[in-house]
């Protein structure tokens, strides 16, 4: 089965840092920077342990879609209430 249709986006930029975990300790990030065909900009943030090049694309896709979205609202295209995530 083909995936489903996604924005285009490029990266940018990836940076590797170790972060405090919520338990006292520590693991290895990687903050991966994109920019959209829109021209939107942000990042992801992947633990070292789940960096690969399927979940970056997932976890950006999944993003520049809500970007895309928020992108479209225009005061007259109101969206239906959602309950939050």
């Amino acid at each position: 089965m083909a995936d489903n249709a996604h924005p285009t986006y490029g990266v940018t930029a990836q940076h590797f840092t170790t972060e405090p975990t919520g338990q006292g300790g520590y693991h290895e990030v990687a903050t991966v920077h994109f920019v959209t065909a829109s021209g939107d900009e942000s990042h992801v943030k992947i633990p070292m342990t789940h960096y690969t090049p399927r979940n970056v694309h997932d976890a950006i896709t999944s993003l520049a879609d809500r970007m895309e979205a928020v992108r479209s609202l225009n005061g007259t295209n109101v969206p239906p209430r959602e309950n939050p995530a």
